[in-house]
């Protein structure tokens, strides 16, 4: 997906992005100039940095009196560059500021940054990125699409920081045992009612939850700003986009992080995969449409080992877990399959950190099917095995299946 391909409604977005750098300052500055009924849900002391310009001199013109957080901005990261930058709390003051913009800077100047970006997006990248500085609003935070292939259906994904690494971290105390966040994803209507996805059979008949893990007042707060965001112009015409999103601990109101491409929307198809060869993904967590007889794709483990073994295949299904005994998160930089079809994300929550990358480049992404679908694949996805291991894969965009294809 490149910039150039998309079209705006709105020209002053791209300009915006073009002179902000992106999917971070380019979409706040946007908003707060042209949004006014906005800019209670942005980040206050919002200021950009240039690539190029004097960093001694910008962090001086800061105002410290809350905690700020450092990002790095890229044109590129309105359609990619996921996890590609780090974002750096710093806590009060010129010094650990000016330490964390001289971090990031250098590590968008590495050799691994720039390989990536070249490979994700074909275009050469000079490393020159700028920087957004604001406020801190905590460790809670989420993001939110709406379905490319159901419009009205949005998911919504909640991170919180566990109770036992809050108290942790006030204990100054490393515990590596201890899960760090707790995250919980919804799929909701525009009402932010989540949706009873074991009791939903067709989008025509769909079920409501008693109980939700975000709830629903505050799912529909999200999805509220998620809409005036869709509105104001911002996004190309024709796109779902996903939206990072903080918490005001005072209001409870959603704050604006960025918004970043996701996925063309398209009707979804008109057939239905109610056949027992397929083991099945919930309904609203399939992206991406196949023919209905499906696809057949060789299958391999999205790591160093798998990408080497499946080289020579025209078109790959990449599983990966992103979490796990190590921890995984996104895989790393050098990670770079040229024939990526099918991603197979082992978790059902998806827009954490970890999956989002794949699932924008993929043709077809299904969630939470290949954990279990049999012992010996299970054991051989794993392994550069000799003999090639190929399953047939089916998405009609709202259900997504998977099967081993018998040899």
């Amino acid at each position: 997906m490149q910039i150039s391909q998309l079209h705006w409604q709105e020209p002053k977005a791209k300009q915006y992005l073009e002179q902000y750098n992106g999917s971070k300052s380019g979409t706040h500055f946007f908003l707060h100039d042209t949004q006014p009924d906005l800019r209670a849900q942005l980040p206050t002391n919002a200021k950009y940095l240039a690539p190029g310009d004097d960093v001694e001199q910008f962090v001086r013109s800061l105002d410290y009196s809350n905690p700020k957080v450092v990002r790095g901005c890229h044109l590129l990261d309105f359609v990619g560059m996921v996890d590609v930058i780090d974002t750096v709390k710093a806590s009060k003051g010129r010094l650990a500021v000016k330490k964390a913009i001289d971090d990031v800077l250098k590590q968008a100047a590495g050799e691994d940054v720039k390989s990536y970006v070249e490979y994700e997006s074909g275009i050469p990248f000079d490393g020159k990125i700028g920087i957004l500085v604001e406020d801190y609003y905590g460790e809670e935070r989420g993001s939110i699409i709406e379905h490319p292939h159901m419009k009205g259906i949005y998911r919504v994904g909640k991170v919180i920081p566990t109770i036992g690494f809050e108290l942790s971290r006030l204990a100054k105390i490393e515990m590596s045992n201890v899960a760090k966040y707790d995250v919980d994803e919804e799929v909701c209507d525009v009402n932010g009612r989540a949706i009873d996805l074991f009791n939903t059979k067709h989008v025509e008949n769909i079920g409501f939850k008693s109980d939700q893990s975000i709830k629903q007042d505050e799912a529909k707060k999200i999805i509220e700003l998620y809409r005036k965001v869709a509105d104001s112009g911002l996004i190309p015409e024709g796109h779902s986009f996903q939206m990072e999103y903080g918490i005001n601990k005072t209001t409870k109101a959603p704050i604006f992080y960025q918004a970043r491409l996701f996925k063309p929307f398209a009707e979804r198809a008109s057939y239905d995969i109610d056949v027992l060869e397929w083991r099945k993904t919930m309904p609203f967590s399939t992206f991406g449409i196949t023919p209905e007889s499906g696809i057949e794709v060789s299958l391999a483990y999205l790591d160093e080992e798998g990408i080497q073994y499946s080289s020579s295949k025209e078109s790959v299904a990449f599983a990966y877990s992103a979490s796990g005994k190590n921890q995984r998160g996104s895989t790393t930089l050098d990670i770079q399959p040229k024939n990526i079809e099918v991603y197979l994300p082992y978790q059902y929550q998806l827009l954490e950190h970890g999956h989002y990358r794949w699932l924008q480049k993929a043709q077809v992404s299904l969630p939470s099917v290949v954990r279990n679908i049999e012992d010996r694949l299970e054991s051989s996805i794993h392994l550069a095995a000799e003999s090639e291991i190929k399953v047939k894969v089916c998405s009609n965009g709202i259900v997504g299946g998977i099967s081993l294809v018998e040899r």
